[in-house]
């Protein structure tokens, strides 16, 4: 027969190697910082709208996208499903940025998007993820995302909106993240870039402490079957 007290010591001091993981990661803890989804301003189905750069193209839509803190320039803006299907539907919105380039205008021409953020803490890492797709209806568009001054990562996006993810460190408190497409000699290329999130990463010790923790448990778990 296992005693009471004999199981008494274990468990206090795992549930102990527990809330100290606990209180520990709860400051470190990874947090979103900021997100962007553009789904505002709403616009009709099907409707293209673009920068200060080619807003002549737009469709069904009359001046450039203006969204706070985002910078479109070239074949960039935003783009709300409809009948057209260019990119695919997604669950979390109908609409999304877009990268093109274009050879239309006599020039190839391609896109960017920079997002300014500021609050950050400098020297701090942080993760950057977004979703991403080709087109369906022409070929994506290659693309390199960078992050405060890091260096660019290239992007080749399949059909069907994938994760993409990162972490850098924060040189600054503000800086931007840009998404950079480039020009293509022929043709007509486009991908479309939605729900862009930066979070907090873990600090390695909050990282110890929380394996610590569960090879605690763990090792609980193993000594109460053997007693068993």
């Amino acid at each position: 027969m296992i005693k009471y007290s004999s199981l008494f010591s274990p468990l206090t001091a795992a549930a102990a190697v527990l809330a100290v993981v606990v209180l520990a990661a709860s400051p470190a803890s990874a947090g979103v910082v900021a997100t962007a989804s553009f789904e505002s301003p709403v616009l009709n189905a099907g409707e293209i709208q673009y920068g200060p750069d080619a807003f002549g193209f737009n469709t069904l839509a009359v001046g450039p996208v203006a969204i706070s803190d985002f910078t479109f320039t070239g074949f960039s803006g935003i783009y709300k499903n409809g009948a057209l299907g260019v990119f695919p539907d997604t669950s979390f919105g109908t609409q999304s940025a877009f990268l093109q380039s274009y050879d239309g205008t006599g020039t190839p021409t391609g896109g960017s998007i920079s997002w300014a953020l500021s609050g950050l803490t400098a020297g701090a890492t942080y993760n950057l993820s977004f979703l991403a797709t080709a087109a369906f209806i022409v070929p994506g568009e290659n693309f390199t995302v960078s992050a405060f001054g890091s260096a660019p990562l290239l992007i080749i996006p399949t059909v069907g909106y994938q994760t993409y993810a990162f972490d850098f460190t924060a040189l600054s408190s503000s800086g931007t993240i840009d998404f950079v497409g480039p020009a293509i000699p022929v043709g007509n290329f486009a991908t479309a870039i939605d729900n862009i999130t930066v979070s907090t990463v873990p600090e390695p010790a909050t990282l110890s402490l929380l394996a610590a923790g569960l090879l605690g448990a763990g090792a609980l778990r193993r000594r109460k079957s053997s007693k068993a």
